[in-house]
């Protein structure tokens, strides 16, 4: 996600190496799911779509879609 610069060898992505792809276009088609489950200090909203991309509505059918909704209703 470009956090630190690569210091050895490449990571690519459907051949292209992330170095070539623009910071935004990664960050926007990339998920990164770390082994410790971490939450920032924010909303859950904002922890689920760090981006804003999604409306409240649309995020709320992505949950139900999930069988998540119940869960923090």
């Amino acid at each position: 996600m470009k956090y630190t610069e690569i210091s050895d060898g490449k990571i690519l992505v459907d051949g292209e190496s992330i170095e070539d792809i623009p910071l935004k276009s990664l960050r926007e088609s990339v998920t990164m799911i770390d082994q410790d489950p971490t939450l920032i200090k924010a909303t859950f909203k904002e922890n689920l779509d760090l981006t804003n991309k999604y409306s409240d509505e649309e995020l709320k059918e992505i949950l139900k879609e999930c069988n998540l909704w119940e869960v923090i209703e």
